[in-house]
């Protein structure tokens, strides 16, 4: 039996963390990684697995490594700021969640994704109008996943019962993703609220 190649290596890794099978995901990358121990990529989906298994400090220990392993690339910096970000999250702690956020943005900032955790992160300190201004924000960015930031933007506008503006925020969504079953979903239930 033939052993695999680093990129069919990669593959299974790629495979297991889209199925959602984080322990299988940190396997595979800590066996990636003690042959591979210099690519960031891998160190980035480590961490990514080992938030998901609620392993914090080792998650930071992961990020760090692969903040080492990569730093001239400022996507991949502003990514692992975003995971920082989300590692603060997940422990409660949005504002400095949001600050990890607020970096990612600075490093690329024509992207729309980074300014949608920025909103999120407002909507869970209960700051709902500064969350849509973020929103709104992202939903103009020149990249980016614009039919999101549109969904997010309609549960901010959900929250606050401005339920005509959630509506159009889920057309908007809709014209970009139109097969989309969450953004069909959120639009099906405002329509029924506004009778």
């Amino acid at each position: 039996m033939c052993a695999m190649t680093g990129k069919q290596r990669l593959s299974e890794i790629s495979k297991a963390y889209k199925a959602g099978q984080a322990a299988k995901t940190r396997e595979l990358c800590e066996g990636f990684l003690r042959d591979f121990p210099n690519h960031g990529r891998t160190w980035y989906q480590l961490a990514c697995c080992l938030i998901d298994l609620h392993l914090y400090a080792e998650a930071e220990a992961a990020l760090a490594r692969g903040e080492e392993c990569d730093k001239e690339d400022k996507h991949r910096q502003a990514h692992i700021h975003s995971m920082r970000g989300m590692l603060w999250a997940e422990k409660g702690d949005f504002v400095r969640a949001e600050e990890c956020y607020w970096k990612a943005h600075s490093l690329c900032p024509r992207r729309s994704w980074f300014l949608v955790e920025c909103g999120e992160m407002a909507s869970a300190l209960g700051e709902l109008e500064r969350a849509l201004e973020l929103l709104t924000r992202a939903c103009n960015c020149p990249e980016g996943d614009l039919g999101e930031a549109h969904c997010y933007r309609a549960k901010v506008l959900l929250a606050m019962r401005r339920y005509g503006e959630a509506a159009e925020a889920y057309r908007a969504a809709l014209s970009i993703s139109p097969l989309n079953k969450r953004y069909r979903k959120g639009l099906a239930e405002v329509e029924e609220l506004l009778g």
